[in-house]
């Protein structure tokens, strides 16, 4: 059972796509908020998932990292099992 305090698996995983393309960067999280326009903190959660990014914020971090929305939130899409050979 997740608690309030347990990210959300799709959050977690939009926020660790956010934090790896940034690290690929050689980016510190000070760098992205400068380029982004968004805080350092809002980042932090954004980042650990504990922030539900709006379309607007999506937005700033695809510009900021050179990716798409769809880039970043292909991170956090759930994958579909593969399905057995019949």
């Amino acid at each position: 059972m997740r608690t309030n305090a347990d990210p959300d698996p799709m959050l977690l995983a939009f926020g660790l796509g956010v934090r790896r393309r940034r690290e690929d960067m050689n980016w510190s999280l000070d760098v992205l908020a400068d380029r982004s326009g968004l805080s350092r903190s809002m980042l932090i959660g954004v980042e650990h998932g504990r922030r539900n990014p709006s379309l607007k914020l999506i937005a700033a971090l695809a510009q900021a990292l050179n990716a798409t929305m769809s880039d970043l939130v292909g991170e956090a899409e759930p994958r579909a099992a593969p399905q057995p050979a019949s």
